[in-house]
């Protein structure tokens, strides 16, 4: 017989499969049949359990946690009564439990909660190089379990505090120490004010993602539970698109949007940057802020699983609003609109980070930029970095990093009551009952010492209150060493005096410290200094009191006193000298 190469190929790879094919012998009939092949697995299972001796594995005698949210990023279902869930199978995921307020998750040796299960069975794509991605972690296991543990009755209940940190924007491991020096020891001199945990609210770098694993040891110095999420100077900007841009982010902390449930708040945390693709520059600045498709569709599914009278607690990187920099951060409509239809019927807190600014916004705020009032609580929790640690060292060696609001670099600690909430803004070395600065406004600039006026000026000077979380519903009041006393009226167009000396104090290191702009003139090398945005501006947090005009020529004092609105009341005591102008 005559066969061509390709006909013989043919037969061979028959021969071939047909030797290697199991045969599976009908009963009775002699004959034999193919076996089929084997089927693809399109589901997921497994046990959220009880884990009593904490060993992480589901042994026998240790019970199934009946009614858990877990999810596949898109799908959440809930545990039925012994413990067990079914969910489809999704490639490129990670699969994750919603903590139970009786519960707690694992965390590791860094105090990094581990709720979730990564699922990328060929690792990440070709183009993730600069940085470590994620390895491929091939087969789903046959039970995919997650261990939970019960907490006491104190942890588990309604009335806890926890801590919310935005943007410690490391970018090398000298800014590390600085970190660790400056907000890490404050949380651990002060406890952690009884919290018990922290949400982090990306920008934990800047860009360089090699310093996440020593980023991660440093944090869990603080001694509590971590949550994070990202920001927009974590991601791969090696990543072409925005579907792996985050994969060396999740190779550290997981899931992107994921929630967890504490007391009778229903925590939420989103993602909030959509990445346009790597530039032939490696531009950190080519994204967007908007929610993926499946971000939305998992939230949906996430809410519909939760009751109306539990407080929601929303934490994303970029603002839903602003009033430094209105329209930005978050586009008017859209995405933010779609977010708002999902929360309607809620309370809600949402917190964070991206502006190096405090600034609290209350529901029926608004700004006509904005496109619509505030309908809840937002909270920008600011930098923990300030502006970018840059600045003079104190005795510490730690720059003088004030946030261009005038407020100090800080986190926030925020008390949670049922569904009532108080936040206080913590400045980083600085006493909690420390909560505004007071300083001297004046029109004239007469050079004089500090906290000095002359009489001739009294007409036209005001002491300036910044509050550093103050809000529309915050007073002031100034209480003279006269007899009078004065109500602080809002002036969100003031720039904080106190703020502005300390951010010439910067500009002087400024010019110092970074020899490649010093070759410039200030004006210029102020437009392109890649600080220039974070120079102190016009602050929506301060309250001006006029000084009396029958003040005598001598030494004062001020106290003042500031309602912050949500029942906490904060003083502080200002001197200054009234000069005689003959």
């Amino acid at each position: 017989m005559n066969m061509n190469h390709h006909s013989m190929h043919t037969l061979l790879s028959f021969l071939v499969v047909f030797l290697l094919t199991p045969l599976v012998v009908i009963a009775g009939s002699g004959a034999t049949l193919a076996a089929p092949p084997p089927q693809v697995a399109t589901e997921v299972t497994g046990i959220v359990f009880n884990d009593q001796n904490e060993n992480g594995i589901y042994d026998d005698g240790e019970a199934g946690i009946a009614d858990v949210a877990v999810s596949n990023g898109v799908d959440v279902v809930r545990t039925a009564a012994d413990g067990s869930y079914t969910l489809p199978l999704i490639d490129d995921t990670v699969y994750f439990v919603t903590k139970p307020a009786a519960y707690m998750v694992p965390v590791d040796a860094n105090m990094v909660p581990q709720f979730y299960y990564i699922h990328y069975p060929n690792g990440s794509p070709e183009y993730i190089q600069e940085f470590r991605g994620i390895d491929p972690t091939g087969e789903m296991p046959e039970s995919l379990d997650f261990p939970l543990y019960a907490l006491d009755e104190a942890m588990a209940d309604n009335d806890f505090t926890f801590l919310a940190i935005g943007d410690t924007q490391v970018r090398d491991y000298q800014e590390l120490v600085y970190f660790r020096d400056d907000i890490v020891a404050d949380i651990v001199n002060e406890a952690a004010f009884g919290a018990d945990f922290a949400v982090v609210l990306g920008d934990m770098l800047t860009d360089q993602l090699t310093v996440f694993d020593h980023y991660q040891q440093t944090m869990g110095l603080a001694g509590i539970p971590t949550f994070y999420l990202p920001g927009n100077h974590d991601m791969d900007l090696d990543a072409i698109d925005d579907t792996h841009h985050l994969d060396t982010y999740i190779s550290y902390f997981g899931p992107t949007n994921y929630s967890f449930d504490h007391g009778n708040a229903h925590f939420v945390m989103l993602d909030n940057i959509r990445w346009l693709g790597a530039t032939p520059n490696r531009s950190a600045g080519n994204f967007t802020d908007g929610f993926s498709e499946q971000a939305l569709t998992w939230l949906a599914n996430d809410l519909a699983t939760v009751p109306t009278d539990k407080l929601i607690v929303l934490g994303m990187h970029i603002p839903l609003v602003t009033k430094n920099d209105a329209p930005a951060p978050m586009t008017p409509g859209g995405d933010r609109d779609a977010l708002y239809a999902l929360l309607a019927d809620y309370d809600v807190l949402a917190l964070t980070g991206h502006s190096h600014v405090t600034e609290i916004d209350l529901p029926g705020d608004n700004v006509e930029a904005w496109g619509a009032a505030m309908p809840f609580t937002h909270i920008n929790a600011g930098a923990a970095c300030g502006s970018w640690w840059v600045g003079p060292e104190d005795e510490r060696g730690i720059p003088l990093a004030y946030q261009r609001d005038g407020a100090p670099n800080g986190y926030f600690v925020i008390d949670l009551q049922g569904n009532n909430f108080v936040p206080r803004m913590k400045g980083a070395n600085v006493p909690m009952a420390k909560q505004m600065n007071v300083s001297l406004l004046s029109r004239w600039d007469l050079q004089l010492p500090a906290n000095t006026v002359t009489s001739g000026e009294l007409g036209h000077t005001q002491l300036a209150v910044n509050v550093w979380a103050g809000s529309s519903q915050s007073t002031v009041t100034c209480a003279f060493d006269n007899g009078t006393e004065t109500g602080g009226t809002q002036s969100p167009f003031a720039r904080d005096p106190f703020a502005i000396a300390r951010q010439q104090a910067a500009d002087s290191w400024m010019l110092e410290n970074r020899s490649w702009q010093n070759l410039l003139p200030p004006p210029i090398r102020a437009k392109i200094g890649p600080e220039n945005w974070l120079q102190t501006n016009a602050s929506w947090h301060i309250w001006t009191c006029p000084l009396p005009a029958d003040l005598e020529a001598g030494a004062h004092r001020v106290t003042v006193s500031v309602d912050d609105g949500f029942g906490q009341t904060f003083t502080e005591s200002y001197l200054f000298d009234i000069w005689a102008m003959e």
